[in-house]
């Protein structure tokens, strides 16, 4: 797995800042391994895992 210092710009990184400023919630939707998950984590305040629902983690930068 990458790491921060190996993270490409997308053209959806803008995008999502816009979304995040505009709703407190932003569904990203895409297909396997596009980072949608890195994107996601660099760009919000907080998350929530629901992948594996015995194990819901919520985590807050």
């Amino acid at each position: 797995m990458g790491t921060v210092a190996d993270y490409r710009s997308r053209i959806g990184d803008g995008l999502l800042a816009k979304a995040f400023q505009a709703s407190r919630a932003v569904e990203i939707v895409g297909p396997k391994w596009c980072g949608k998950t890195t994107m996601a984590e660099r760009t919000a305040k907080s998350a929530a895992y629901l992948q594996d629902p015995d194990r819901l983690r919520c985590s807050a930068a």
